[in-house]
């Protein structure tokens, strides 16, 4: 773990399609009132911003990224926008490696759209499977599971981490999986 200013020090970047909760993620872990949130119909999140907060004594950098599916940036912009990122970051604080990826999934999405399935593949890609052991793959808006069809989304969340389509590759490679529950 690195340390910065002589305390322990962590950084994750959040990533998810558009719509995933990965500002809300952001907010409610952090405890920052000025992470920006998008209500609209318009993706939000246009460039990485990093968001740093204490917990137990640990400094903790939690990145919120574009979302993959975004209404401006095609896939291959959202994905040079984060790299650019990580690489200046890289260059200009290089005590503050990342430690993983955090990446988001609605499970009230009712489907896996081309387009998600192509962004999830993507992602395996960008991550090869060396450091899935730092990948932790978070299924979000089980609050509105609770409220809508509670039995839909545990068999979505079931498909996900089941088929090699989806995430059981990365979860045998070591990606851990958790539920989020907003």
């Amino acid at each position: 773990m690195a340390t910065v200013k002589g305390r322990p020090s962590m950084k994750f970047a959040v990533m998810g399609v558009t719509g995933s909760g990965k500002s809300t993620f952001i907010k409610i872990a952090s405890g920052i009132d000025g992470v920006g949130i998008g209500h609209d119909l318009k993706s939000f999140t246009q460039s990485p911003e990093p968001f740093t907060f204490l917990n137990n004594g640990t400094s903790i950098t939690l990145v919120d990224t574009p979302g993959f599916n975004d209404t401006d940036l095609n896939e291959s912009d959202v994905l040079k926008a984060i790299a650019d990122w990580l690489d200046w970051d890289y260059r200009n604080r290089p005590q503050m490696r990342l430690n993983g990826i955090i990446y988001l999934h609605n499970v009230m999405d009712p489907r896996m759209l081309g387009s998600s399935l192509r962004n999830l593949k993507m992602f395996r890609d960008l991550c090869g499977q060396d450091p899935l052991r730092n990948v932790l793959l978070v299924t979000t808006r089980w609050g509105m599971a609770r409220r809508v069809d509670m039995e839909q989304a545990e068999r979505r969340e079931e498909q996900l981490r089941t088929d090699r389509k989806f995430w059981a590759g990365m979860l045998a490679g070591g990606a851990r999986k958790v539920f989020w529950s907003d």
